[in-house]
């Protein structure tokens, strides 16, 4: 799939990535009988990955990802990269199939990255009082 002639930079249609030996199958019943994640593990021993998603990223748009731990976020970045392929559905990106290679490493090179891991938020109480203090003298 490409995106030339729009200002689509990335689109994914309905991506599903299912894990394991039973992958197709598990697939195939995932779309007949509405299973969950727990159902396919249960019945296939195979995992959902990523369950069709579909988004479109605009040029010059900054896109987020954000999920708990495991919801298959790294995942999704995995298939507009191309280092992994969909179980089921589209993944493309400007000026070229999303599948050359070559063309996908020459992308890597000139798009950004920003990539975090922080297991909790903590707010530490020294930055609190400092921005009380900015707001009481705001006030007085």
């Amino acid at each position: 799939m490409t995106v030339d002639g729009s200002s689509e930079v990335v689109v994914t249609r309905n991506v599903w990535k299912i894990f394991g030996e039973r992958a197709d199958e598990a697939m195939e019943a995932c779309r007949r009988e509405n299973l969950s994640k727990a159902e396919v593990l249960d019945r296939f021993e195979a995992v959902v990955g990523v369950r069709d998603v579909s988004v479109s990223v605009a040029e010059g748009e900054i896109f987020c990802i954000m999920g708990l731990s495991g919801s298959g976020k790294s995942t999704l970045v995995r298939h507009v990269n191309r280092l992994i392929e969909p179980t089921e559905g589209e993944v493309g990106r400007r000026s070229h199939e999303a599948g050359n290679r070559r063309d996908v490493r020459q992308g890597r090179q000139r798009q950004g990255r920003v990539l975090g891991r922080r297991r909790r938020l903590e707010v530490h109480p020294h930055v609190v009082k400092n921005n009380m203090d900015t707001v009481n003298k705001w006030i007085n």
